[in-house]
């Protein structure tokens, strides 16, 4: 697909549109080092009294945090310690402006933004500021009413925002690093998403997901960008089936899906592209991201 084709599809979509992004948008603007894999090595090489050249086929990346947290076991606080290391490191990471191409076509169309990545790089970049949807209760581990902004929003639908589905720097104890955290997630999604007992969806205009960015993801058309959604992303996947089964029940709330992914001669894996499909994500195929990612921009 081009980025004339691609634009289509934004612009025929902007009044309703989020777009999902993950760490590939480090990768493309030349920030390769900053990857979740290299910072799992460091985490490892620091604290882990088993030598490991890399993580190794088999294990998930938050499966290999918790085999490092595992190893911590008679030091009181060191799960909470390793999220303080995790949120410094990352804090370090700097990022150029060339990304806010990509950002600021977004912020035209006031679109919202979901992004697993735990930096700020993208809202540094833009000089946006830390906000908050003020939820019933807020707790620092899941702030996810909590956005980057140029703008207050009374409804994180109302326009653009960065939105961090997997924790944030500012706070350290919400960084989803292993799975026991992502199963947290799910945990807490679910006592929002679902009545008492988990029989029946509750997804309404005043239910407790209606000020976090649960809001967005059950009621917008999403693009994912530049995130792997393979099988370690077990939270997203999870959210991605029961926005399916809410569809199902509310026909004429559904919205559409696109997962942008390079073409290439090894292609994606017969599994992954059933995920997409039953999860009614649409895949695209681009020759070079920089469609995506630049030329996007210039044809909406």
């Amino acid at each position: 697909m081009s980025a004339v084709e691609l634009a289509s599809i934004v612009t025929r979509n902007s009044g309703n549109i989020a777009f999902v992004v993950g760490n590939g948008i480090n990768h493309y603007f030349g920030n390769s080092a900053q990857s979740w894999l290299n910072l799992l090595q460091l985490l490892w090489d620091r604290y882990s009294f088993h030598t490991a050249s890399s993580v190794p086929n088999g294990i998930s990346y938050p499966e290999f945090f918790d085999a490092l947290e595992l190893q911590q076991k008679n030091k009181p606080g060191q799960s909470t310690e390793l999220q303080k290391v995790t949120a410094t490191e990352i804090s370090k990471w700097t990022a150029g402006e060339d990304q806010n191409v990509f950002i600021s076509g977004i912020k035209a169309l006031n679109a919202p933004i979901l992004t697993t990545n735990l930096e700020t790089l993208m809202s540094k970049t833009m000089k946006l500021e830390l906000r908050i949807i003020k939820p019933s209760k807020f707790t620092d581990y899941y702030p996810w009413s909590s956005y980057y902004s140029d703008r207050e929003l009374t409804n994180p639908n109302d326009g653009f925002g960065i939105w961090h589905v997997n924790g944030m720097v500012n706070y350290p104890r919400s960084l989803k690093l292993g799975l026991s955290d992502y199963m947290g997630n799910v945990h807490r999604a679910r006592e929002m998403i679902m009545e008492s007992g988990g029989r029946k969806q509750i997804i309404r205009p005043n239910w407790e997901g209606n000020k976090n960015w649960l809001n967005i993801f059950f009621n917008r058309s999403l693009i994912f960008i530049g995130l792997g959604l393979d099988e370690q992303e077990l939270f997203l996947r999870w959210l991605l089936i029961q926005r399916q089964k809410y569809f199902r029940h509310h026909p004429e709330r559904k919205k559409s899906g696109w997962y942008i992914s390079r073409a290439g001669k090894n292609g994606m894996s017969e599994g992954k592209k059933m995920f997409l499909h039953w999860a009614g994500i649409e895949l695209i195929e681009i020759d070079n991201y920089k469609d995506a990612y630049e030329n996007l921009w210039n044809v909406t």
